[in-house]
């Protein structure tokens, strides 16, 4: 892969990321300050992106697959998704159904790009699995530095206030424009009827290592989900009376861009199953860590960063691995779909009553809420540990378009 095409995927990975990160932490102080919501609106605003996820991905694959080019599928989604964040920074005071509905076509919008970034990476790249880790790194990094901007109050955002879906909005045209210009990925001439795009994801469950990994997938998304809703609450990561906002999570993502390129380092006959077995044995030490004071806290937050990279981006190399050519971009969404639609969703419900099950009094027994995750975090370890086997490949599957 030559420096100009790098140069390329690496910016559309910051932008990506950037463009989500800008509005995905401050919103929730905005809507539940100046918009007056409630904890259950604050709730469904933010489970707009799991509907998408699981409304759009087998959609998106169809068209991205089958009939256009995934960058102008990617330009024109960031272009749309880029008016719906302005229209959402224009939400009035209580109107809860209305920025529901903008988001949730916002997100119907956003998330099939996760997949198609992906998937246009992988399919101009001679070897995903080197080379992928050195690119997706740079999504860390988008969203690092647009938390920084954003938690450390610059360029005038020293109020909560809708500016970050501004800034959002602002990233998404510039991402929109720039992904026409990214190398040309047409849709694949052996692309399957209709019909089979939308049941061969479904028809690789028949492979036990793949079910497995489906599996563990879908329980870490949940674990996951604990992590985002209650992140920023939890005491441990609040400084005196002030919540911690998107700076002071920067212990997690920080952590980030050291642990993806160390995934390329790893020996070139690791099995895939052991990098993701990295990631699934930190999930449950980052829950058990996150403890009830700062200090402890500092050691959970960064091995939560370990934990995502590991896990999540060797298995999106995994699907592209495992996936026939004709539907790399659906099988890609199907992940979107396991992670983060249906995971996710259930994950951020599941939190929520947890949170009100170990509330007595108005206090909350953090103890109690961190169990549930730890729980789901060491159950998915013993699963893959026990039942997952990556199949021996006799020859690495060539990837259509090499640089």
């Amino acid at each position: 892969m030559n420096f100009g095409l790098r140069l390329k995927l690496s910016i559309m990975m910051v932008l990506q990321y950037a463009v989500w990160g800008a509005w995905a932490v401050p919103l929730a102080s905005y809507m539940s300050g100046p918009l007056g919501f409630d904890g259950a609106s604050v709730g469904w605003v933010y489970s707009t992106t799991a509907i998408a996820a699981i409304i759009s991905p087998f959609f998106i694959g169809m068209v991205a697959d089958r009939y256009f080019s995934t960058e102008r599928c990617l330009g024109v989604f960031h272009l749309i998704g880029a008016l719906f964040l302005y229209l959402a920074s224009k939400t009035g005071s209580g109107e809860v159904t209305y920025l529901f509905s903008i988001m949730l076509l916002y997100s119907l919008c956003y998330m099939p790009t996760i997949a198609l970034t992906n998937s246009l990476s992988f399919r101009n790249m001679s070897k995903p699995d080197q080379q992928f880790p050195g690119v997706r790194v740079f999504g860390t990094i988008g969203w690092i530095l647009i938390g920084w901007v954003i938690g450390f109050k610059l360029f005038g955002l020293e109020e909560i206030s809708a500016q970050p879906l501004l800034m959002a909005s602002g990233l998404s045209v510039a991402l929109g424009i720039f992904c026409f210009f990214l190398p040309h990925t047409p849709p694949m001439e052996t692309a399957s009827d209709v019909l089979g795009i939308l049941t061969k994801p479904l028809g690789m469950l028949k492979d036990k290592a793949f079910a497995i990994f489906v599996v563990v997938s879908f329980l870490i998304s949940i674990v996951l989900a604990f992590y985002y809703q209650h992140g920023e609450p939890f005491p441990p990561c609040h400084r005196g009376s002030q919540p911690a906002g998107a700076s002071d999570h920067r212990p997690a993502d920080g952590n980030d861009p050291a642990a993806i390129p160390a995934l390329v380092h790893l020996p070139p006959r690791h099995p895939l199953d052991h990098h993701d077995r990295h990631g699934g044995l930190v999930y449950p030490l980052s829950d058990f860590s996150t403890g009830s004071v700062w200090p402890v806290a500092l050691i959970g937050l960064p091995l939560h960063g370990v934990c995502f990279d590991f896990f999540f981006v060797t298995s999106q190399i995994y699907v592209d691995e495992e996936s026939p050519d004709d539907i790399r971009a659906s099988a890609q969404g199907f992940l979107a779909l396991v992670t983060l639609g249906l995971g996710m969703f259930i994950g951020n419900l599941l939190a929520g009553s947890t949170v009100d099950s170990a509330t007595v009094d108005g206090v909350i027994n953090w103890t109690k809420v961190w169990l549930v995750p730890f729980g789901g975090a060491f159950l998915s370890v013993v699963l893959f540990l026990i039942f997952f086997r990556e199949p021996v490949r006799k020859n690495n599957r060539k990837h259509d378009l090499c640089c």
